[in-house]
């Protein structure tokens, strides 16, 4: 009897060892927002540094799915998800301090610089955070600017769902300042017509890097799992390659 026991252990554990050399993500939510250059659609086509790379830890897992199963969701519907469902990643997420606890975490994709930005015909000086109430900010709804924001104190803060609204805002005067990611800012400018000289971050909110963020449930196992397909990418030279392609 303990002899039967035993081997039904053994071949449970085989089994799970062997799924998880295979596909781990293969029922998974895939889920990202519209970010340029990490990952945004264009021509009905979902593209991006993100993007490419995800795809090729699915290609690396062996998993059925692919970067044209990723959803894009607005900014806030994916946050909500991922923390709601266990087999769900959000990517690429903020690490944050407030964030730490709530997820686990594959990276570092990249550096990330959260700033405020403003038109450089207001002329808008910051010495502090405590003047960061002197103007009207504006951010996307649960994005880790307004999270930023929220956390120095700033009660008055115009919420938006996307990053078109933030900047039409901007440039009418609606808002002051646009708290966000200094690159995909400047990005989104630049593709929006705008001339990007007419715009400067004034104040950094924080320096920190973006990753891939799951369920604060899902195994341990999976994380180590895509964290080592990740490194392996990294390490072959195809994460530069797929950089360098939007970036030079």
């Amino acid at each position: 009897m303990i002899a039967k026991k035993t081997l039904l252990m053994v071949t449970i554990a085989i089994l799970f060892i062997v799924s998880l050399n295979g596909a781990v993500l293969d029922n998974f939510t895939l889920m990202t927002e519209q970010y340029p250059p990490y990952n945004f659609e264009q021509d009905g086509q979902l593209q991006g540094i993100f993007v490419e790379i995800l795809g090729e830890i699915l290609k690396r897992d062996g998993s059925k799915q692919t970067a044209k199963d990723i959803k894009l969701y607005p900014w806030a519907r994916g946050y909500k998800e991922v923390q709601s469902n266990v087999n769900s990643l959000l990517f690429g997420m903020t690490r944050s301090e407030e964030r730490e606890k709530m997820f686990k975490w594959v990276g570092p994709l990249a550096p990330t610089k959260v700033v405020l930005l403003a038109k450089k015909s207001n002329k808008i000086v910051l010495k502090n955070k405590n003047e960061l109430t002197n103007y009207l900010s504006g951010a996307i709804r649960d994005d880790i600017g307004h999270q930023l924001l929220t956390e120095a104190g700033v009660k008055d803060i115009d919420l938006s769902s996307d990053m078109l609204s933030c900047i039409k805002k901007l440039d009418s005067d609606r808002i002051k300042l646009w708290a966000y990611e200094e690159n995909v800012g400047f990005w989104e400018l630049k593709n929006q017509g705008k001339n990007t000289a007419d715009y400067e971050s004034v104040y950094v909110l924080l320096s920190s890097d973006l990753y891939i963020a799951f369920n604060k449930s899902a195994s341990d196992d999976i994380i180590k799992r895509v964290q080592t397909l990740f490194e392996e990418i990294k390490k072959d030279g195809t994460y530069q390659k797929i950089v360098d392609k939007y970036l030079k």
